[in-house]
């Protein structure tokens, strides 16, 4: 009696369909884009789950051209297991169910279907068939993204087309362009909070495609500011974006190694994001960053208007007398040949820069002094952006898990130690898409984690002979350890995107209690 065929349908089809999930899931991660994906896979560390993976591979292709039904069995458990584990530690991998992931979902399906139906040609086993079809899942799926890119291209350029009429009907609009390598989302959210007639682009909206949707659902006749965040992972992205929304003033933040690796150099990172301040027409304002050397040195030869901001020397508009505390900024603002005492309920100098990069913003399109500074004690942090909240056990934690950059992470742990609590921890994770500046960058932090004295747990293998602290693969781990022995002498940094279970275990979820 044959056992191996039944054992294997029954081990094979849970891990198709995760692996599909999991595959779709990436790949929207990633915005469909192949680019930004073959970065990820790249940056991937050997580790024994990935040894596992690739053993079963091997286990796969021993048995396909042998045709060993028990190999593929064995090959078929050593997936199912890695699925097992991986949903157990990190739970299932499955995307946003919108109309695109739907899409390859569905063409995921008939690929496979179809595949199936071709092996039946085939005299090998059911199991070395099935064994087959879970490691073609991988490639069948970025067929699938690679033909809904094709099918949806040109439903994509009839919405930019919509969206570059109605921008061009709409003439007396403003629209502020925001870009940057980071703290474009936190200066839009703050400038939003200072113009609050303004349109703002919704979150995650920052790339053509989205941005002309978010145009034609949000823009009328009636919208007199429109606030958009563009961002880019290649040269060219950003003059894309500004033929689209015509900007009439251009902000940059700051300009860093964030998504090195898609750029290639910081030459082309920082062209890239200069296309905004070249977009701009002869009467747009370009307000920059006088902190940033290479914002700067791209200046230099800029013939248009400009207004500069700064946190440590004078400019357009500029704070001294500068008071960090654990839970507020004091300063002196100055603005407008005014000086103005101001106390913002916001944490670490990074919010500074990208207050001052608002009230510059806000200034240049011609509103108050008054009124602008009349809105910045009322302002709050964007979510999971060095956001204060209260933890289990009266424990304080930073929330700053909605992303990550060198300069955010060193940020976040010179803050960390402002707090008096003296049971200090760090919960993080590696940063992604760094080129080959990784290794250095991984090594700063490394030190700069170790200098803090705070008690670190790593979340992900990635760099961790640089960074040279304890890391771990199993978030539940991490949970245990961190939230032993919590007290109100507790602080808790969360930085970069770890796993939700993590923040869940972590977080009080008494919204009251830090009110």
């Amino acid at each position: 009696m044959d056992v191996i065929t039944p054992f294997s349908f029954l081990f094979a089809t849970p891990t198709i369909i995760f692996s599909c999930l999991s595959q779709i899931y990436l790949w929207q991660l990633k915005e469909y884009r192949w680019d930004r994906l073959r970065v990820a896979l790249g940056d991937r560390p050997l580790s024994l789950p990935l040894v596992f993976l690739y053993s079963a591979y091997a286990l796969t292709l021993a048995a396909w051209l042998f045709d060993l039904p028990l190999l593929a069995l064995v090959a078929i458990m050593q997936f199912f297991l890695l699925y097992l584990w991986r949903t157990f530690t990190l739970g299932i991998y499955r995307p946003q169910w919108t109309t695109k992931a739907r899409l390859i979902g569905l063409v995921d399906a008939v690929y496979l279907l179809l595949l199936w139906a071709f092996t039946l040609l085939s005299a090998h086993s059911p199991s070395v068939k099935l064994a087959l079809l879970i490691v073609l899942v991988v490639p069948l799926t970025a067929l699938s993204v690679g033909l809904v890119n094709l099918l949806t291209h040109s439903l994509k350029q009839r919405t930019i087309a919509r969206s570059k009429d109605l921008r061009q009907s709409l003439g007396q609009l403003t629209v502020i362009g925001i870009t940057g390598s980071y703290g474009k989302t936190t200066t839009k959210h703050i400038l939003s909070h200072l113009i609050p007639s303004a349109t703002v682009s919704l979150e995650h909206r920052n790339s053509a495609y989205v941005i002309a949707l978010d145009m034609l659902q949000q823009l009328t006749s009636a919208t007199k500011i429109y606030i958009v965040e563009m961002s880019a992972y290649r040269p060219g992205e950003i003059a894309k974006l500004a033929a689209l929304t015509k900007p009439t003033l251009g902000t940059i933040t700051h300009l860093g190694n964030q998504h090195l690796a898609l750029f290639g150099s910081v030459t082309s990172l920082v062209r890239t994001k200069w296309e905004l301040i070249t977009a701009l027409p002869k009467n747009g304002i370009a307000v920059l960053n006088a902190d940033d050397p290479r914002q700067v040195a791209q200046a230099r030869s800029f013939k248009g208007l400009t207004r500069w901001y700064s946190t440590s020397q004078p400019a357009d508009v500029y704070a001294d007398q500068i008071s960090i505390l654990p839970d507020k900024i004091n300063f002196c603002l100055h603005l407008s040949s005014h000086s103005f005492p101001v106390s913002i309920p916001l944490l670490s100098e990074a919010y500074l820069s990208s207050v001052l990069a608002a009230l510059a913003t806000a200034s240049a399109i011609g509103l108050s002094a008054d009124d602008i500074v009349s809105r910045l004690s009322s302002i709050t942090p964007y979510p999971r952006t060095m956001e204060l909240v209260a933890g289990r056990s009266g424990a304080s934690i930073i929330d700053d898990s909605y992303s990550a950059n060198e300069q955010s992470v060193l940020n976040a742990i010179r803050h960390l130690q402002r707090f008096p609590q003296t049971d200090r921890r760090i919960i993080m994770v590696p940063l992604i898409e760094l080129g080959g500046s990784s290794r250095a960058v991984h090594q700063r932090l490394g030190q700069a984690l170790k200098d803090s004295g705070a008690q670190v747990f790593v979340y992900g293998q990635a760099r961790h002979n640089d960074l040279k602290q304890p890391y771990f693969t199993n978030p539940d781990l991490i949970i245990k350890l961190a939230c032993q022995n919590l007290t109100a002498n507790t602080v808790i940094l969360l930085e970069g995107r770890i796993p939700h279970a993590i923040r869940h275990a972590l977080i009080n979820k008494d919204p009251n209690l830090f009110k």
